[in-house]
């Protein structure tokens, strides 16, 4: 009876193990004879190009000229003859100003100078029948000195009554207000009969803002960094909100850091048709061109603590090689030593495997 038994155990033990076995090779799935082929890396090979070095800034758009027109004597504004945004001549009369009592001193003056005048010639005459006199021997030398001495007072006279009209007259000029040159009048401040006090006791405000915007100045401040390489004459664009940005170059820069600000300031004279005088730009100066030069994306370069350097595919292995480089674009940079046309780089240094690596390239076109 247990001899039995025991059988039936080993039977049933047998039975389970090999159900086992069995399982266990359905379930299993099968080994991976061969390792997954790597994908290729992107490569690119160092191409000729031309590449130039450029930097942006914001400016500011001002007029050529610009003046703020002040009365040079108070009074009341008699004929206001332009308004906003009238074209003006140089010279041109914008408004007058009412002074009654110059009118008068002008009057005055100029009859003050006729009697002057008139005193000096029958002075002169007086004199020259003097003279004949003293040559017949008919008056003494004192009289003689006398008549001299009259008529270089009535002459002292004369010139100061002139002076005196000259000086109402340039008062008088004052009351006109007038246009330094050519441009647009931008702003009217004051109104027909209206009182305003003359410039010279400070508590008087501009009558008239003229601007000549025919050409315009646009003021770059050039960041520290880029001073040194901006000159006179370098290319430029000038953003317009548009597609179609207005090309020009440099005319001057001012040559040294404000103080201030640590910018450099230049200059860029433009057509005004196409910009507002009073607004702002974009600039885009070039500092330097360099045609058929060596370049490489940016991407491909890598920076540490010894330089510059690539990650080249050399046997088909990744070589780490120290390059120089030169001028950027901003996408391209200029090699200068280190690297071919005919090396194969890959396209982005910084997740390139290390050094030693067996790799395969895709090198683009």
């Amino acid at each position: 009876m247990t001899s039995s038994k025991a059988l039936s155990m080993a039977m049933g033990a047998g039975v389970l193990i090999a159900g086992g076995l069995w399982w266990h090779g359905q379930s299993a799935p099968a080994a991976s004879s061969a390792p997954a082929a790597a994908s290729a890396l992107d490569a690119v090979h160092p191409a000729r190009a031309d590449i130039a070095a450029s930097f942006e800034a914001d400016a500011s758009i001002e007029p050529w000229q610009s003046a703020d027109l002040f009365a040079k004597v108070s009074g009341y504004v008699a004929d206001m003859r332009v308004d906003i945004g009238d074209r003006v001549t140089a010279g041109q009369v914008l408004a007058t100003i009412r002074l009654p009592e110059v009118a008068h001193e002008l009057a005055e003056d100029r009859a003050t100078l006729a009697a002057r005048r008139a005193e000096l010639s029958l002075q002169q005459i007086t004199q020259k029948r003097q003279e004949e006199l003293y040559r017949a021997k008919g008056i003494t030398d004192q009289a003689m000195d006398e008549a001299k001495a009259h008529t270089s007072i009535a002459h002292a006279q004369a010139d100061l009554a002139a002076a005196t009209l000259a000086k109402a007259q340039a008062v008088s000029a004052y009351t006109r207000i007038v246009a330094p040159f050519a441009g647009v009048v931008t702003r009217r401040m004051v109104n027909n009969g209206v009182f305003i006090q003359a410039a010279t006791n400070g508590l008087s405000s501009p009558l008239f803002t003229v601007q000549q915007v025919d050409r315009l100045r646009v003021m770059v401040a050039v960041p520290a960094a880029q001073a040194a390489a901006v000159r006179k004459g370098q290319s430029a664009t000038l953003s317009t909100g548009s597609d179609d940005p207005v090309k020009a170059s440099v005319t001057r820069t001012a040559g040294s850091l404000d103080q201030a600000t640590r910018t450099m300031m230049a200059e860029i004279d433009v057509p005004g048709d196409r910009l507002l005088a009073g607004g702002f730009t974009r600039a885009k100066i070039e500092t330097a061109r360099h045609t058929g030069a060596l370049g490489l994306p940016n991407a491909a370069i890598g920076k540490d603590d010894n330089g510059s350097f690539v990650m080249a595919v050399i046997g088909g292995k990744v070589a780490r090689r120290v390059i120089t480089t030169g001028i950027t674009d901003g996408k391209l940079t200029e090699i200068t030593d280190g690297v071919g046309v005919a090396d194969v780089i890959l396209a982005n240094a910084k997740s390139a495997p290390p050094v030693g690596n067996a790799v395969t390239v895709k090198v683009a076109p």
